[in-house]
């Protein structure tokens, strides 16, 4: 059964840390190979986790399984709903197909670009710039962008640039939301020829 507690203390040089259940003073020792991706043991102070109790070889109790809790995936959520809106605005108000296609193939390419900051981050390396991450984002890969922190458990980046996000997110549902209106689906028809007389040239 599941055990919910906080990593108190990580070493890194040595692979592994002391985790303390909720229940319980005693802190259990864990090893590195049993940590999730979930878990990031960079920033380990306090964080909470749900792990397995077992016994090693030596009779000794030690916490296996460690993964992250997490709050509410909120920006999960708004991602999977847009993306579900587009499908329904094409299904039932004859939307351009082609806006879900590149806001899909936007959102793949950030999500890859998260995977390997992840990667990165692993191996303690630098990861891709936060100015290049937000234009990306603006562009249309701000669904990947959402989905890629939450499920791939990145470290936070400062609070401007999850302001920036916010706004971002916020700018593009408006947008979705006009190109609803007689005069919005009107323009959109009218930028989605003028992009495709340019690329046929």
């Amino acid at each position: 059964m599941a055990v919910k507690g906080r990593i108190t203390e990580w070493y890194a040089d040595k692979g592994y840390g002391y985790v303390t259940p909720e229940a319980d003073a005693l802190r259990i020792k864990f090893y590195q190979q049993d940590v999730s991706n979930s878990v990031d043991l960079k920033s380990h102070s306090g964080q909470e986790v749900r792990f397995r109790i077992v016994q090693d070889e030596e009779g000794k109790r030690r916490a296996t399984h460690l993964d992250g809790v997490r709050a509410f995936p909120w920006s999960s959520l708004t991602a999977m709903w847009f993306f579900a809106a587009l499908v329904g605005c094409v299904i039932y108000w004859d939307y351009p197909p082609v806006v879900g296609y590149y806001y899909l193939l936007a959102s793949i390419l950030v999500w890859f670009i998260y995977a390997l900051d992840k990667r990165a981050e692993k191996r303690s390396k630098p990861r891709t710039g936060a100015s290049a991450v937000l234009f990306l984002s603006l562009l249309g890969g701000w669904p990947g962008a959402l989905l890629g922190q939450y499920h791939l458990n990145l470290s936070p980046r400062s609070l401007l640039f999850q302001l920036v996000m916010l706004c971002i997110v916020l700018g593009h549902i408006v947008w979705l939301i006009w190109t609803l209106t007689p005069k919005g689906i009107t323009q959109l028809h009218a930028l989605i020829s003028t992009i495709s007389s340019l690329l046929l040239k």
